[in-house]
């Protein structure tokens, strides 16, 4: 962009005129920009005026950010602005004749930097909570294990106020369970890493996709003693060749989040169908529901729910981002809707016939 030395445009490319032409400006040559940011009330057009006034002082401004979008707008750009005052050679005593200024669109790089300050946060709070339980608990074991020794040592007899027994295998249990929260963190990297670069290879074999969601039933239940599962197997045969693990992992993603975000009591309902040639899995919980507004964005990575009720749970939104590349991957589709009244319904498909390769 260029502009004389009242600070009137007088030379705009391509790419210029279809960033004023979004604000829905007039613009008439050589209209200086602070008139024509007072005629159409626009505020970001007033930082770029002071941009293009500060230049003409003979000043070069360097890379000044500036928001262009009103409020309201769902995507304002973020411009990173740099101008150079223009001397006309012939008159080297002279001021000024008008500025030159680039206009560079960096609102991609400014969303990458606050994705990845988001991440780094959540995956910090997600490190940090089961490193402090498993901290804490261990440390109190080993406190009450070496209790334990001196008074062996010292021929004393075990206090009744002494905690049971059962109190460590407690203790032992919440230790392995926040273990299995970190190794289940950190595999969920390690499969954006792969999914990322496209390597997300799968394992084929030939199993029973009524075994794995029996399996993986069984596994969930025990440890969601206050939920109901309810599984409904509408097929006789379900021999399929997939990868068994990557199966399981997507059937345990979803039921995983379906008691999570279940009330205590709820009922989970796990069916399988055959519809033209696709086996169809669909889980549906009793649980808080999916806002419209964010069902076209759940499947995305590190997306997570914003509202109060989703805060409570922990997550980094991996999970179903992996968990529609293993099932793509496979030739299948996954999508999730909303019930009327609550909860949701995940479903997925994968082909019944044999993987050719």
């Amino acid at each position: 962009m260029i502009t004389n030395e009242q600070g009137g445009i007088t030379l705009l490319n391509v790419s210029a005129q279809h960033l004023l032409a979004q604000a829905q400006l007039d613009l008439k040559q050589n209209t200086p920009l602070r008139k024509l940011a007072l005629a159409n009330n626009v505020s970001w057009l007033h930082k770029l005026a002071d941009i293009i006034d500060e230049a003409l002082t003979g000043v070069t401004v360097m890379n000044q950010e500036l928001i262009a979008g009103e409020a309201g707008e769902s995507i304002p750009l973020t411009l990173s602005i740099s101008a150079a005052p223009l001397h006309d050679a012939s008159q080297v005593q002279m001021g000024p004749i008008g500025v030159v200024a680039v206009l560079n669109d960096v609102t991609a790089n400014k969303q990458i930097e606050k994705l990845k300050d988001e991440f780094v946060s959540v995956v910090s709070h997600e490190l940090r909570s089961p490193l402090t339980a498993i901290k804490g608990y261990t440390q109190h074991l080993v406190r009450r294990i070496e209790r334990r020794l001196r008074k062996g040592q010292q021929g004393s007899a075990i206090s009744a106020v002494d905690l049971p027994e059962s109190y460590d295998l407690r203790s032992l249990s919440i230790i392995q369970s926040q273990a299995d929260h970190l190794e289940r963190l950190v595999n969920d990297l390690l499969d954006l890493s792969q999914v990322q670069w496209g390597k997300l290879h799968l394992q084929y074999s030939s199993f029973y996709l009524a075994d794995v969601l029996v399996e993986s039933v069984r596994s969930v239940q025990a440890s969601a003693e206050q939920h109901t599962i309810y599984l409904d197997i509408a097929v006789q045969d379900t021999k399929i060749v997939a990868d068994k693990m990557r199966m399981s992992q997507v059937i345990g993603n979803i039921l995983d989040n379906a008691i999570k975000y279940s009330p205590q009591g709820g009922q989970v309902t796990v069916k399988l169908e055959e519809r033209e040639g696709d086996y169809f899995v669909s889980i549906t919980d009793q649980g808080i529901g999916i806002s419209q507004e964010y069902l076209d964005h759940i499947f995305e990575r590190f997306y997570r729910v914003r509202n109060t009720a989703s805060r409570q749970y922990s997550g980094i939104g991996l999970g179903l981002y992996v968990t529609r590349a293993i099932v793509e991957e496979h030739g299948g589709h996954i999508w999730v809707t909303n019930n009327k009244g609550l909860g949701c319904t995940f479903s997925f498909t994968v082909p019944a016939a044999a993987h050719s390769d």
